[in-house]
């Protein structure tokens, strides 16, 4: 198979090098109209129509071809983690009876300065397709991918991970077939894939070949009634190698859905069942009951796995619209089972039922009202290998409501309005119910949107939210808690003129957390407040058409206490702990030289001020600031050609900058061209 991918790629590529200046005579004419031309570029037009008549002679015309596309690019990128190089040539090629052919190379190479490390990669692929031949269409696909990745650590030893893979796939497919008054839709595919493998000194070598097809079939009983099916089967074989073992691999199953669904009247929706059953046997790591693998003190670190997977779907949807009113609703069940022959996870179970129902309305002229109910009930279990009962059924429950409100306040302006409220509990059977927990989850949220026609908007936000975990059984747990948030966040958008625009946004909050039990001796947690304030200002200037002035100013206070005492009337007195302000000032600048140059500037400066209190006082001021000054060129050579090369040099200080971040090029270069 190699060689034959390669014989293709080969004459890929001395097809694209004969045709390299083979260009539409459109192309050309519209060349030629550009001022200015040299004398360089009139005889490489003159060349160019001489072998455009040349390969249309040689090639029997252009009648079997309808298009040709052949795009080889070029890029190169430096910045302060690592080097990259990156090459790709893409084919493409359309025949008159809209068959196609695809052919593609990439390479590309990564050396990393921070770490003695090298990646490379190589990819090769072909790839084309027949016309549809009365609904019957083929397709075949090649590809060759070898990558390397090398590290050397501080201590010297080198890892290497290598792969080289190579994958061959053929599909035929039939479509709008009727037999019967019942449309099918047919598709068989084959493949087969050959890996060589090495990852920290082992062995991952894979050599299968697989089979699949599928079958969907559509009938319409009448109007507004019809019926669907589907079936898909898949099998595998051939064999797998890790590390020193090498082992027989092999996977089969089959999938089978149908479904009934009615459109009549006010009312469209549809029945659904599916059911799934797969078998995968593979050489696989020795894992634990969690799945992870755990290879320690085994006398067999790498074993035979059987994987064995069955699941069933089943659901009901329906929409109903009548009188102003919408109506849906979502039914599901889903239940499957998942074992293991060697690993330590044995068998898994798990059930789930869902239920989502939605009413929407208009009251008024002016308003829109939705509400939703969303039910959420599942439970898994397990029985660890080996175990003879089952560990118990861990269940989940999940009920939420929500109520929105659209209303028409003003001209300009809608208020939105949204109330929500959820219960979501964990309960678990025998020694797993020290985690059941019960949270109940209650938020108001008031919305205020204007947008005028000149252009400004404001916006107005002020949230409420109250959030009860409790432990079911655990009573005395100082995670049981109640937290009481609040927020109010004002914004607006004021394009003061045709050059400058005003956008700030302000945002206040503040968390109250009271912990259940935090008046137990044993129990160590104090009830606390969490305050945030955030000011955010953007000023945009655009004096001109080739000149863009970007700056922006962030203000980010925060505060955090904890409660020390509750008086006789029941006020709360809290001891700050720790109080922090970060400022910090942005500054960027765009301007265009030219249609294809550009100069861009960054900068920004930041100030960290963090006082903490109590028994260990401090105060630090932190600085911070980085600038960037650099350019981009985009350049365009007739229609084909393309130029990108951008570079930047940063300058950057603070306690966090590292020496290979402080002064550093980041450089990129791409040239394509289309042909």
């Amino acid at each position: 198979m190699r060689l034959e991918l390669t014989v293709w790629l080969t004459i890929a590529l001395l097809l694209a090098a004969a045709a390299t200046f083979a260009q539409d005579d459109d192309e050309a004419e519209d060349d030629t109209t550009d001022a200015g031309m040299s004398l360089e570029e009139l005889l490489d037009l003159s060349a160019q129509a001489e072998l455009d008549s040349l390969a249309a002679a040689e090639g029997g015309g252009t009648g079997f071809i309808r298009s040709w596309t052949r795009v080889p690019k070029a890029s190169f990128m430096a910045g302060a983690q690592k080097v990259g190089y990156k090459s790709d040539l893409t084919n493409n090629m359309t025949l008159q009876d809209n068959s196609t052919i695809g052919q593609t190379l990439k390479i590309s190479l990564d050396d990393y300065r921070a770490q003695e490390k090298i990646v490379e990669k190589r990819s090769a692929t072909f790839n084309c397709s027949t016309a549809s031949l009365h609904g019957l269409v083929g397709s075949l696909s090649l590809s060759d991918n070898w990558s390397k990745d090398e590290v050397t650590n501080s201590a010297g030893n080198t890892s290497v991970n290598k792969r080289d893979a190579r994958q061959a796939t053929a599909s035929l497919r039939r479509e709008d077939l009727e037999l019967a008054g019942v449309a099918h839709d047919m598709v068989v595919n084959g493949s087969f894939n050959q890996q060589l493998a090495e990852q920290l000194n082992q062995r991952n070598d894979v050599s299968e070949g697989s089979l699949d097809g599928a079958l969907r079939s559509d009938y319409r009983a009448c109007d507004w009634l019809s019926m669907h099916t589907g079936l898909y089967a898949a099998s595998q074989s051939g064999e797998r190698s890790l590390g020193m073992e090498t082992k027989p691999s092999s996977s089969g199953g089959d999938s089978l859905r149908a479904g009934v669904f009615y459109d009549r009247g006010p009312a469209v929706g549809g029945v659904t069942i599916s059911r799934t059953s797969f078998n995968k046997r593979y050489l696989d790591y020795r894992r634990n009951a969690n799945g992870i693998i755990d290879t320690i003190g085994a006398a067999e670190k790498i074993v035979q796995e059987l994987e064995r997977d069955d699941a069933v779907t089943m659901s009901w949807n329906n929409d109903l619209k009548a009188w102003g009113i919408s109506l849906s609703s979502r039914l599901s069940r889903d239940f499957s089972e998942n074992s293991f022959r060697a690993s330590g996870v044995g068998m898994r179970e798990r059930h789930q039922d869902t239920v989502n129902l939605g009413l929407g309305f208009r009251p008024t002229r002016l308003d829109t009202v939705s509400i939703a109910y969303d039910s959420l009930w599942k439970w898994d279990d397990q029985t660890y290998r080996g175990a003879t009962a089952s560990r118990g059924r861990q269940v989940s429950r999940k009920y939420d409501l929500s109520l929105n409100l659209i209303h028409d306040l003003f001209a300009h302006t809608d208020l939105r309005c949204n109330f929500r409220t959820g219960l979501s509990q964990e309960i678990a059977e025998g020694e797993f119910n020290k985690n059941d927990r019960d949270r109940l989850d209650t938020s108001l949220t008031m919305k205020m949107d204007t947008a005028w026609s000149s252009g400004i908007k404001v916006n107005l936000s002020f949230d409420v939210r109250r959030t009860e975990d409790i432990s079911i059984r655990r009573e005395r747990s100082s995670n049981n808690s109640t937290k009481d948030t609040y927020e109010i966040s004002p914004s607006y958008l004021w394009p003061v003129a045709d050059w400058l625009d005003l956008n700030q946004s302000f945002r206040v909050w503040i968390q109250y957390t009271d912990y259940v039990y935090s008046h137990l001796e044993n129990v160590n947690k104090l009830d606390d407040y969490n305050k945030r304030g955030n000011l955010n200002t953007k000023v945009t200037l655009k004096p001109n058409a080739r000149l863009s002035l970007t700056i922006r100013h962030d203000l980010n206070v925060k505060a955090n206490a904890k409660k020390s005492r509750t008086d006789a009337t029941g006020n709360d007195f809290y001891n700050r702990e720790s109080d922090q302000s970060v400022s910090k000032i942005d500054f960027a600048m765009s301007y265009r030289v030219s249609d294809w140059l550009s100069l861009e500037g960054t900068t920004f400066r930041k100030k960290d001020t963090k006082e903490t209190f109590g028994d260990h006082a401090s105060l630090t001021d932190r600085y911070s600031g980085e600038m960037a000054v650099g350019g981009k060129i985009d350049k365009r050579f007739g229609t084909s050609r393309t130029l990108k090369i951008g570079a930047r040099k940063f300058f950057a200080h603070g306690p966090n900058v590292q020496d290979i971040n402080r002064a550093y090029w980041d450089a990129d270069v791409q040239v394509s061209w289309r042909f």
